[in-house]
């Protein structure tokens, strides 16, 4: 008889402390990891914009230097006038720029407008447009290159023609 109370007593010593720790702990644990599971979704979700966010601004960076390299239309004064200001900057004299235009095929191809130009110049000078125009946020592409230097008045000077092409859609 002791022995069966005493099995009755810690069958329900086992039952208590099931019901007084081991439940409360699981509850928590359950709590611990429904909490733990919502907290990582809600990192992926600001991961996953943070993403969405660098994206777009390098997309609107790429677009925007992609939109000064290759603008939309072909703009003769435009590029006359962009010219004319790198040569100006550079003190280069221009004696002549004629145009070439491409036709594309479809609407939304490049196409590109070649470029003839004949100046003269110092030799620094020459050399410093040619850098310029080359290094040009607007897409310039030299793609021949004829050079002379000479003497005028005992003053060296480059004589400059150039073919190069300029992008636009």
């Amino acid at each position: 008889m002791q022995s069966r109370n005493l099995t009755i007593l810690l069958i329900l010593l086992i039952a208590l402390s099931y019901t007084v720790w081991i439940t409360p702990q699981a509850e928590k644990l359950n709590t611990t990891q429904s909490r733990l599971s919502s907290v990582e979704n809600e990192l992926n979700t600001l991961a996953q914009s943070r993403i969405a966010v660098s994206d777009s601004v390098v997309s609107d960076l790429e677009a925007a230097l992609v939109e000064t390299a290759v603008p939309e239309g072909f703009n003769q004064d435009d590029l006359i006038k962009s010219i004319r200001e790198l040569a100006e900057n550079f003190q280069i004299n221009l004696v002549n720029i004629s145009f070439t235009q491409s036709f594309a095929e479809q609407t939304n191809q490049i196409k590109t407008a070649q470029i003839t130009l004949n100046a003269n110049g110092s030799p620094a000078a020459v050399k410093a447009f040619l850098s310029a125009l080359e290094n040009s946020s607007r897409g310039f592409f030299v793609k021949n290159l004829g050079l002379n230097y000479g003497t005028v008045n005992e003053v060296a000077v480059g004589n400059l023609n150039i073919t190069f092409e300029a992008y636009y859609t």
